[in-house]
């Protein structure tokens, strides 16, 4: 990968197939994040997320990632180590405590994001990210986020294929529709459940399935009503955030709770 030329890098952390992500000392041995346009196309989904990022510093939205450097086909981002929600799996399923916490805190921090104007597009277990406790969210990655409100509007260049996370895309984000916030919320929803059950929502649907199957699968049918996972949640969470979880998982986005509904 090709960083400026003041940054020295320390190691990879996600050698995607169009942008890489590594941790690098600038000038000053300060340790950030870095992004990086594997190819030349995605260079336009790295200036994209640079855009999103100024927006939200602008409208002055804590826990997410602070630009700190931008080049032709290259970020820089504030480093802070904190475990994904991926890592925190083990204390999702084994702390009812910090279970509920995590929820709080990770739906708190997307709404802070949704009023800072921003869709995040691809909310999933490697991109949000908890404190020890859970009681404290982050979420980073806003390399397909989408900006509805304010002065600087941005799309990002589409080319007509899939970007996103198929365990957890929303069912009008699969049909290649418009969306909006509450995408967001059914993608969280089903990570947060994913992690807390240890069972994904979409298993049987994405084992050796080609990624337009799936995409048709999750635009065309509800989550399974009889899939395991359903079963787990009500022992797992309070009866009124299990409901809340359900209905963010609702098929239709008109049957999503708004915040003002959801029940934590």
């Amino acid at each position: 990968m090709k960083l400026p030329p003041e940054y020295r890098l320390i190691r990879v952390v996600s050698p995607g197939p169009t942008t890489t992500v590594a941790l690098a000392r600038d000038a000053e041995g300060t340790t950030r994040i870095v992004k990086c346009a594997a190819i030349e196309r995605a260079a336009g989904v790295v200036a994209h997320e640079a855009t999103v990022l100024r927006a939200l510093a602008q409208a002055g939205i804590a826990g997410v990632p602070r630009l700190v450097g931008e080049w032709v086909d290259v970020i820089a981002m504030e480093w802070i180590e904190l475990a994904t929600l991926g890592e925190r799996a083990d204390a999702m399923r084994a702390d009812r405590a910090f279970r509920e916490r995590g929820v709080r805190a990770a739906f708190e921090r997307l709404d802070a994001v949704h009023g800072g104007g921003v869709v995040h597009g691809d909310v999933s277990p490697g991109n949000v990210f908890l404190v020890d406790d859970g009681a404290r969210a982050e979420i980073a990655d806003f390399g397909l986020a989408r900006i509805f409100a304010g002065a600087e509007r941005e799309s990002l260049p589409m080319d007509g294929a899939f970007r996103g996370t198929l365990l957890y895309v929303a069912p009008e984000v699969a049909r290649g529709e418009p969306f909006d916030a509450r995408a967001d919320d059914f993608a969280m929803a089903a990570s947060l459940v994913h992690m807390a059950t240890g069972i994904p929502l979409r298993a049987v649907e994405t084992q050796g399935a080609s990624t337009a199957s799936v995409l048709v699968n999750a635009g065309s049918r509800p989550l399974d009503a009889s899939h395991p996972w359903r079963a787990r949640v009500p022992a797992l969470f309070p009866r009124a955030m299990a409901d809340t979880l359900f209905r963010c998982l609702a098929h239709d986005p008109r049957d999503r709770p708004r915040e003002e509904e959801r029940a934590w």
